[in-house]
């Protein structure tokens, strides 16, 4: 799958990540240093298999370096819609377009393909979004986000 320009992060009240409108996004974990492309040897690729397989366990708590996105409008409203289902707050959908010019460099891979080159299964529970998911390591610039649409 081609890497698109246009994300939607779903945030509430209980996410992991940080979110201000000043700075934009930033994950549980931003001191890990992780090569999200070609790790050079066997333990960088382990490293990223270990923290990309915690950050899909949805029963775990321990930070993440990574922050989820979807590719695609519809499961990200979805996702939303569960979540106030769920009795979550402050529910909403940022809209996220790498292509804007000035937001420096951003990191991110499709999470199904990581998988694949890293040996991790992906969990049954979270197969179905993980085929429109996409992770950005540490950081999204609040400059790449284009829109917000609150549930």
């Amino acid at each position: 799958m081609a890497a698109p320009l246009k994300y939607y992060r779903v945030q509430d009240d209980s996410s992991a990540t940080h979110f201000d409108e000043e700075n934009g996004f930033f994950a549980g974990d931003i001191q890990l240093q992780l090569r999200m492309f070609s790790p050079r040897d066997r333990a960088e690729e382990r490293n990223l298999s270990n923290a990309l397989g915690r950050h899909l366990n949805w029963s775990n708590r321990t930070p993440s370096p990574f922050i989820s996105v979807y590719a695609d409008l519809d499961t990200a409203v979805n996702s939303a819609v569960a979540r106030v289902k769920d009795g979550k707050r402050e529910v909403f959908i940022a809209y996220i377009d790498v292509g804007v010019e000035g937001i420096g460099d951003v990191w991110y891979r499709y999470v199904p393909k990581v998988a694949e080159e890293v040996g991790l299964r992906i969990q049954r529970q979270a197969l179905g979004n993980s085929k429109q998911e996409f992770v950005f390591l540490h950081h999204i610039p609040a400059g790449a986000i284009t829109k917000y649409r609150a549930f």
